[in-house]
């Protein structure tokens, strides 16, 4: 595994989690 690859996958988990969490508010 390359780090690049786990830092997208970070990236992509930060995006889900602030999505559920906005969900979430409403």
């Amino acid at each position: 595994q390359n780090p690049e690859q786990l830092f997208v996958a970070q990236e992509l988990i930060n995006k889900v989690n602030q999505s559920v969490a906005e969900l979430r508010c409403i």
